[in-house]
C-alpha cells in the first residue's frame, strides 16, 4: 500500500484520536527512524484505512520549530512561588514544550504521562505535607485530555471528588478545540480550558491564574 500527501500550508495542528484500531508494524522509509503508521481500520474486503501518527509527522516536519525557537529566546526569570506545577500529557513533544515554558518562568515542575500517574503524584504530594493540604505543595494541575490509562476529564473528576485534592486549580490544556470539548472540561471541574500550543498565550494564562490564586 502506498500513501502520499502534500502539505501546502499547516495553519494549525489538531490531534486526531482513532478508536478500535489494530496496531501494525510497517517498514520505515527515508530518514524516518520508525513507521508513522500506528494502526489500520478495515473498511471493506478491499479497503483498508491507514492510521497515521500525526504528532510524529508534525515533529519530523519541523512545524513546532516556531514555538521551540520562541521558548529558547524567552528570558529566564525566577518565580517567588516555589510550589510545584504538575503537567500531565502523553505526548513527549507537547509535554516538553509545556515544561520548558514553565521552567523558563522559574516554576518547579512535576511531570506525568497519563492521568493515573498524575493522580498518584498528587496523592504523594499531599501525603508529604504536614497539614495534608495540596495547595501547600502543588499550585496548579495542567492536564491534556486524551491520554492512555486515565484521560484528563477523568483525572479532573477524580481530583474534585477527593477532599484532600478538590481545592487544586486545574487547567485543561488540549489540542481539541470547540465549545463541546470546553464544556466537558469545565463540567468535569476544570477552572480553565486552553487550546494548545501558543507559548505566549500559555505563559500569560498560567501567570494570570497563579496571580488570582495569590490574591
Amino acid at each position: 500500500v502506498r500513501l502520499g500527501f502534500i502539505v501546502h500550508k499547516a495553519a494549525q495542528i489538531r490531534r486526531i484520536s482513532w478508536k478500535d484500531i489494530v496496531p501494525i508494524t510497517m517498514a520505515r522509509s527515508g530518514r524516518s527512524k520508525e513507521s508513522k503508521v500506528t494502526g489500520t481500520v478495515k473498511l471493506s474486503e478491499e479497503e483498508v484505512l491507514l492510521i497515521l501518527d500525526f504528532e510524529s509527522i508534525v515533529e519530523e516536519m519541523g512545524i513546532f520549530t516556531r514555538q521551540e525557537e520562541y521558548l529558547e529566546q524567552m528570558p529566564q526569570t525566577q518565580s517567588i512561588d516555589q510550589r510545584y506545577i504538575l503537567a500531565a500529557d502523553d505526548s513527549p513533544v507537547a509535554l516538553s514544550m509545556v515544561v520548558k515554558a514553565l521552567k523558563k518562568k522559574g516554576f518547579r515542575v512535576l511531570e506525568a504521562k497519563n492521568g493515573k500517574e498524575a493522580l498518584e503524584i498528587l496523592k504523594r504530594e499531599v501525603n508529604s505535607d504536614p497539614e495534608r493540604k495540596i495547595g501547600n505543595r502543588v499550585s496548579l494541575l495542567i492536564t491534556d485530555v486524551e491520554m492512555p490509562v486515565m484521560d484528563g476529564y477523568t483525572l479532573t473528576k477524580e481530583v474534585r471528588a477527593n477532599p484532600e485534592l478538590s481545592s487544586l486549580t486545574v487547567l485543561v490544556h488540549s489540542s481539541m478545540s470547540g465549545t463541546e470539548n470546553v464544556r466537558k472540561g469545565l463540567e468535569a471541574g476544570a477552572n480553565e480550558y486552553l487550546v494548545k500550543f501558543d507559548p505566549v498565550i500559555f505563559v500569560d494564562k498560567i501567570e494570570k491564574m497563579l496571580t488570582i490564586l495569590t490574591q
